[in-house]
């Protein structure tokens, strides 16, 4: 709810989600997280992927 009234109120050129819930007067935390939860910008994203896909189904 915080980030969706973010998007729809603050109308700037804030880079990230991060950014807008901030400038709205939210608390943003870095929270540890699965390093393979990765995000999917670039082509070569999927090689990163690819390699973790592979070295699961190898495990299990």
């Amino acid at each position: 709810a915080v980030l969706r009234r973010a998007h729809e109120m603050i109308d700037d050129d804030a880079t990230d989600d991060a950014a807008l819930v901030e400038r709205l007067g939210g608390t943003v935390a870095v929270v540890e997280g699965d390093p393979e939860n990765i995000k999917v910008t670039y082509r070569g994203d999927l090689a990163i992927v690819e390699t973790i896909l592979l070295g699961r189904s190898d495990h299990g």
